[in-house]
C-alpha cells in the first residue's frame, strides 16, 4: 500500500478555539497569530463568533487576508488606527518581518552622517535623539543616497514616533 497523502498526513488542522475558551487562548499565542488576535479583539472583530458546541474554521492565510481587510476598512473609516494598537496594525498591514539582526548590522555603519543629521532635529530628550541616530544610521547603510533627502530626517522622525520600536521604524 501507498501512503496516504494530503493534509491529514501532516497532522490536524488547527483550529480556533471556542467562543468560551477565545480569549485564553488569544493570550496562549505567539508571534504573528497573537497579533492578529489581538487586533481582531480591540478592533471589535472577533474570529470567534460561534454559538454552542461548533468548531471555529481553520487558522490560516485567509484569517489573514480578512483581517487585513477589516483593518483597511477600518483606516479608511477612522483616518488612522488607535494608537495603542498603531503599530501592531500597520505591521500586519505592511507584512513587516522584524529582522532585527538584518537591523543591527546596518546599525554602526555610518554613524557619523547619522549624528550630523540628527542634530538639525529639534527633539525633546537625549533619548529620542540616540534613537533617531540609530534610525538614520541603518537607513543611510541600506541606501546612502538618502542622505541627499532633505527632509530624511522628518521622515525618519514621525516614522520612529509611530511604530515607536527602531526595527519597525527601519522597515
Amino acid at each position: 500500500r501507498r501512503p496516504r497523502s494530503g493534509p491529514s498526513c501532516w497532522g490536524p488542522v488547527p483550529t480556533l478555539p471556542r467562543r468560551e475558551r477565545c480569549n485564553e487562548r488569544c493570550n496562549e499565542l505567539d508571534g504573528p497569530a497573537a497579533a492578529n488576535c489581538k487586533i481582531a479583539k480591540k478592533l471589535g472583530t472577533n474570529r470567534c463568533k460561534l454559538g454552542g458546541d461548533e468548531e471555529a474554521a481553520p487558522v490560516g492565510a485567509s484569517d489573514s487576508k480578512l483581517l487585513n481587510r477589516r483593518l483597511r476598512s477600518f483606516l479608511m473609516r477612522h483616518g488612522a488606527f488607535p494608537e495603542a494598537q498603531r503599530s501592531t496594525a500597520w505591521r500586519q498591514l505592511l507584512a513587516l518581518p522584524r529582522d532585527q539582526d538584518a537591523y543591527e548590522a546596518l546599525g554602526s555603519r555610518r554613524l557619523g552622517h547619522a549624528q550630523r543629521m540628527a542634530s538639525r532635529a529639534q527633539l525633546n530628550s537625549a533619548t529620542e535623539h540616540e534613537r533617531l541616530v540609530r534610525i538614520l544610521s541603518a537607513l543611510l547603510s541600506w541606501s546612502p543616497v538618502l542622505a541627499e533627502m532633505p527632509s530624511m530626517t522628518l521622515v525618519a522622525r514621525r516614522f520612529a514616533a509611530a511604530f515607536g520600536d527602531e526595527v519597525l521604524a527601519f522597515e
